[in-house]
């Protein structure tokens, strides 16, 4: 069970890593223009 939960959770913490990366930037540039 554990094997298989293993590389999803992986997977989903990239995923949120990658959109938490992705938001930050996003705010950066906003903030850039003001």
């Amino acid at each position: 069970l554990k094997l298989r939960i293993l590389p999803e959770a992986k997977r989903f913490l990239i995923n949120v890593y990658q959109l938490t990366q992705w938001s930050y930037l996003q705010v950066m540039k906003a903030a850039l223009l003001i």
